[in-house]
C-alpha cells in the first residue's frame, strides 16, 4: 500500500504542473478502458449541480459498464443561460 501511495503522489505532483488537454487525454483514457476498435456510447452534460450551486461545465463522457468516464471537461467562466 505504501508503494501505491508513493506512485499516486508522484502522479499528483506531475499533473500539478502539466496540462495535457482533452485532445491528448481522451485517447489515453480510451486506451486504458480498452475501447479501441469498439463502439462508444457518449454522453454530454453542460451543467453540473453541486448542492444548491450550479457550475457551468461542458463534459463529454464515454459510458463504460453503466458509468460515465469523462473524456473532455471544459469549465466555463460565464454563468449558465
Amino acid at each position: 500500500m505504501a508503494r501505491t501511495d508513493s506512485v499516486r503522489r508522484r502522479f499528483y505532483r506531475f499533473f500539478q504542473h502539466v496540462d495535457l488537454g482533452g485532445a491528448m487525454t481522451a485517447p489515453v483514457v480510451a486506451d486504458l478502458l480498452g475501447l479501441h476498435g469498439k463502439a462508444w456510447v457518449l454522453a454530454m452534460d453542460r451543467q453540473l449541480g453541486v448542492g444548491k450551486t450550479s457550475i457551468n461545465i461542458l463534459m463529454i463522457s464515454v459510458i463504460r459498464n453503466g458509468m460515465g468516464v469523462p473524456l473532455i471537461v471544459c469549465i466555463r467562466r460565464r454563468p449558465p443561460n
